[in-house]
């Protein structure tokens, strides 16, 4: 994109987020009428075919318009892989799949930015495009030809099991928007300590002490926030607000949980610019952290122990995996990925009854 200017490309990339966002509500219009298989694949692979003409537009605006196109398809497969994934799996195995994708995905991207780095040194920008999307569409071509007869299940059952599991036992009460709402307006003001903590806030004063919401609901808006791009509390308190009272109580709630934070953190900020220098201030600041540090660590052990419940290999991948952050000082991604895949073999490897019995044709076995 010869000869374009800087200044167009703030608007360009601010339109962009905007039609990326909206296609997220187009995703689930075109799911109820063409299927969630479907919607990935279809909307995916026109997504891949504009990526590539924008590399060799020939002027900047009509690259642009080419983006802005594929901006408003390129995600709408997302919202429509986590619905199918949540509902091809056990309730109880939701949020496991759920991190497992997660971590996936984000170890792919992480290698992906570092591989094209360097792929950029020998071969040029559109050479790479063309690549990736061939890459991708095969991708998508693959998933359509796997799952295409595999209709998803509907909420509270799954396709892997041979009967819909049974529905989560009715809340006391349900809440009504304005309780919703002021709730969650409270603990966007008030409440702080980090993601971990907030998402034990709620389920403390949600699940626990008010029974709006049940286990098995909050265990599945976890499970979402957790595969959904953005801020775990802030996606958690969005699903439970879906989940209650739909688009109008995850946007109510939404708004009600970030605003004030957004404008303390400003508050803050300019108070911090202003005064950083005062001792009472920095006295002030130590004093919140280790509030802070106290906070996340009761949550968090919370929140594990209602994940992990009496199950030893999963108490074993956190204790393993909180040795390993301590002794690195960072959260590096491959040791969650190994935690994954380690989990995911004990838990998926067969017996040796089934072996014999998959290598027989499917046919039991019997000395």
């Amino acid at each position: 994109m010869k000869g374009s200017t800087r200044r167009p490309w703030a608007q360009l990339y601010f339109l962009a987020q905007i039609a990326n966002a909206l296609s997220h509500f187009g995703a689930a219009w075109l799911g109820k009428h063409i299927g969630l298989v479907n919607t990935m694949v279809f909307t995916h692979i026109p997504s891949s075919v504009l990526l590539v003409t924008v590399a060799i537009a020939p002027s900047f605006w009509v690259a642009a318009a080419l983006l802005l196109m594929c901006e408003g398809l390129v995600e709408m497969d997302v919202p429509a892989r986590q619905s199918y994934l949540m509902a091809v799996v056990k309730p109880e195995e939701r949020t496991f799949a759920s991190g497992v994708t997660g971590i996936v995905r984000m170890a792919g991207w992480a290698i992906a930015a570092g591989f094209s780095g360097l792929l950029l040194r020998t071969f040029e920008l559109w050479t790479l495009l063309i690549v990736g999307a061939a890459m991708k569409i095969g991708y998508d071509l693959a998933l359509w030809y796997s799952f295409r007869h595999i209709k998803a299940a509907g909420r509270g059952t799954s396709i892997m099991s041979t009967q819909p599991s049974s529905p989560p036992a009715p809340t006391a009460t349900r809440a009504s928007l304005g309780d919703l709402v002021r709730y969650f307006l409270y603990l966007g003001t008030l409440g702080f300590g980090g993601p971990v903590a907030l998402v034990g806030f709620m389920h403390r004063d949600l699940v626990e002490r008010r029974r709006w919401i049940d286990e098995g609901e909050y265990r599945l808006g976890v499970a979402l926030a957790e595969i959904m791009p953005g801020p775990l509390a802030a996606q958690l308190a969005i699903a439970l607000g879906y989940f209650q009272r739909g688009v109008l109580g995850a946007t109510a709630v939404g708004l009600a949980f970030v605003v004030p934070s957004f404008l303390m953190v400003i508050g803050i900020s300019v108070a911090y610019q202003r005064f950083g220098g005062l001792w009472w201030m920095q006295a002030l600041f130590y004093g919140i952290g280790a509030a802070v540090i106290a906070i996340i660590a009761i949550a968090a052990f919370k929140l594990a122990r209602s994940t992990n419940k009496r199950d030893p290999l999963l108490w074993a991948v956190f204790g393993a995996l909180a040795i390993a952050t301590m002794w690195a000082e960072a959260e590096l991604a491959e040791f969650f990925v190994i935690a994954g895949l380690v989990t995911l073999l004990a838990r998926a490897r067969p017996t040796r009854l089934q072996a014999l019995t998959a290598g027989l044709g499917g046919r039991p076995w019997s000395p």
